[in-house]
């Protein structure tokens, strides 16, 4: 007759439950704050504590210690040990026996399984275990968060399972909540929801739409709670017009700004910077800023006779803006993030820069520049092919 027990070699997984559903503890012990939980295993975790806080007895016998390794297997989640390494910003503040440490968000990627590895990262959990929805409160990784919205909601979101699709409705609205509490990107927030619907246009069939009825409520639901959030959002007016300033400051604004779509849109909203928008000065500076010398020079030859070298462009009569989008056409815009996720080519985790990782290997005894060869910083673009969407 086979025995059925607790098997102290593998004591499973550990569940919390939350207010978006159950969730595994190691996923979300990387996030800024501890799970909303429902306090499940309260008892058992005051019995964990009375069991770290009493020291064992030299007399207990083999029985005992099994005992505790069978029921140590949350006291050991409860209390993980500081892992020393290079670069390493500790979230919370640890005493000496590392009980209040909080890992970094980081997450070891596997993108298929291997006769090693039986398992593979998903993309919900990468979402969860680098902490994207902290990243929104963050000026620094704003942008980089919004991007990769964008790119989800216009390429694939509805290719993602029920779980990954839940998890990025839930970072648009605490996107919509961020931009209420900040008054500021309100455009951004509203061409998401315009893309968002064109999206979901595209799914309707027979007069329904295709897939799960539950899953698409709560997608309607979530949609719904967004545009709540956004129309409740009130600028407040300037203290001055932008208008009145002198053309000389307004041309510095303008040269300031990233592409042509902030060009259109600053165009939209003043005649006098829609006038300082199509001066060849702007556009030279968008193309120098994009892309490199060896490009724009390819794209003059090809496009007819020019100047041989970026020394004597200025002889010659170029139409800035069209040389522009054609380079834009043909290589694509240059991406810059103030902080960026990256991956560790010495135990190909993701991490957060400016937070750092647990790494695998010391990379304090390097120098900075053979550091900067483990860690390669990830685009948007590419952080959604690891997952092939």
């Amino acid at each position: 007759m086979p025995f059925l027990s607790r098997d102290w070699r593998s004591p499973g997984e550990e569940w919390v439950k939350t207010e978006e559903g159950w969730e595994q503890k190691k996923i979300l012990e990387c996030g800024s704050s501890p799970p909303r939980s429902h306090n499940l295993n309260a008892s058992l975790d005051e019995e964990d504590k009375e069991r770290s806080s009493e020291s064992p007895s030299s007399g207990s016998s083999d029985e005992d210690k099994e005992n505790e390794c069978v029921r140590g297997g949350q006291l050991a989640a409860s209390r993980p040990r500081p892992i020393p390494s290079a670069g390493l910003a500790p979230r919370k503040a640890a005493d000496a026996g590392g009980v209040g440490y909080s890992p970094p968000p980081h997450c070891q990627i596997t993108v298929k399984p291997s006769r090693e590895v039986g398992g593979y990262t998903g993309f919900s959990d990468v979402i969860k275990r680098l902490d994207f929805k902290s990243a929104l409160h963050d000026a620094r990784r704003f942008n980089y968060v919004c991007k990769l919205l964008e790119l989800l909601i216009n390429e694939s979101v509805m290719s993602l399972s029920g779980t990954a699709q839940r998890v990025v409705f839930s970072l648009l609205e605490e996107l919509a909540h961020t931009v209420s509490s900040n008054k500021s990107n309100l455009r951004l927030l509203n061409q998401m929801l315009d893309n968002l619907k064109t999206m979901l246009m595209e799914y309707y069939c027979f007069g329904q739409q295709l897939g799960s009825s539950p899953l698409w409520e709560q997608h309607h639901q979530a949609i719904s709670r967004i545009r709540a959030v956004a129309g409740q959002i009130q600028l407040e007016g300037a203290p001055f017009e932008l208008q009145r300033l002198p053309p000389e400051c307004l041309r510095e604004v303008v040269l300031r700004l990233n592409d042509h779509r902030d060009l259109a849109s600053s165009a939209q909203a003043y005649s006098v910077l829609a006038e300082i928008a199509e001066e060849s000065r702007i556009w030279r500076q968008l193309c120098q800023y994009h892309f490199s010398g060896q490009q724009i020079q390819s794209s003059l030859a090809t496009a007819g006779p020019a100047a041989g070298t970026l020394a004597t462009l200025a002889a010659h009569p170029v139409d800035w803006q069209t040389l522009y989008h054609r380079l834009r056409r043909l290589y694509g815009l240059r991406e810059e993030y103030a902080e960026m996720v990256h991956l560790c080519r010495a135990c190909r985790c993701l991490f957060w820069k400016c937070f750092g990782h647990p790494c695998t290997v010391n990379l304090a005894r390097l120098s900075a520049d053979e550091r900067d060869r483990y860690h390669i910083p990830i685009p948007p673009g590419t952080f959604l092919a690891f997952f092939s969407l």
